[in-house]
């Protein structure tokens, strides 16, 4: 398995928020069409639709890590090979953060090494 961990600095607060609200949404609604669909138009040149449908499908689990005192949150995508991490990555790089949504400060690919969940 393979993470993407993209970081951002200099949020609003209140826009980071809306921004989680409607990530948390779309999550939560699973991915349309329509989701697709604006991806897809956002890359428009450099993706084709049905590559944008099947790097977003790669994508296994996310993380949002929020800390909005400091305006700054970290993502964290998963997938299950490298080639399809960094497909993502060459997808979500060429996407640009709305305003008011701070600036990406980097973005890392690791191997995970252990993914241990505790229960209790």
């Amino acid at each position: 398995m393979y993470a993407r961990v993209t970081r951002f600095e200099g949020s609003d607060p209140a826009t980071m928020q809306q921004e989680i609200d409607g990530m948390r949404t779309q999550m939560e609604g699973g991915l349309t069409d329509e989701a697709i669909d604006q991806m897809a138009e956002q890359v428009k040149g450099r993706f084709a639709r049905d590559e944008v449908e099947r790097l977003l499908k790669s994508i296994t689990r996310t993380l949002v890590l929020t800390d909005s005192a400091k305006g700054s949150s970290a993502m964290v995508a998963f997938c299950d090979t490298e080639e399809d991490v960094r497909g993502v990555d060459a997808l979500f790089d060429a996407m640009s953060p709305g305003d008011g949504g701070g600036k990406r400060q980097s973005v890392d690919i690791y191997e995970v090494s252990i993914d241990q969940r505790f229960d209790g």
